[in-house]
């Protein structure tokens, strides 16, 4: 099983939020449901640091609401 497919299957329901560093960017990979229960957790990790640049990839996502298109 592949570190992706890992990453799906532990956020079945829930979101699952990983936030690499890259030289001076920050790239916070995004799994599972973001929706008005779990924005929170992208809106924290996405405060934390102090990156000159920030990449949000969101191709691991299932589910999607308004909310979590507010958090963008």
């Amino acid at each position: 099983m592949s570190v992706t497919e890992r990453e799906q299957t532990e956020a079945e329901g829930e979101l699952v939020v990983h936030v690499l560093a890259e030289g001076d960017s920050c790239v916070i990979r995004a799994f599972g449901e973001l929706d008005l229960m779990s924005r929170h957790k992208l809106l924290a990790m996405s405060a934390a640091g102090d990156h000159p640049a920030m990449v949000i990839d969101l191709a691991g996502l299932t589910f999607m609401d308004c909310s979590g298109y507010q958090s963008l």
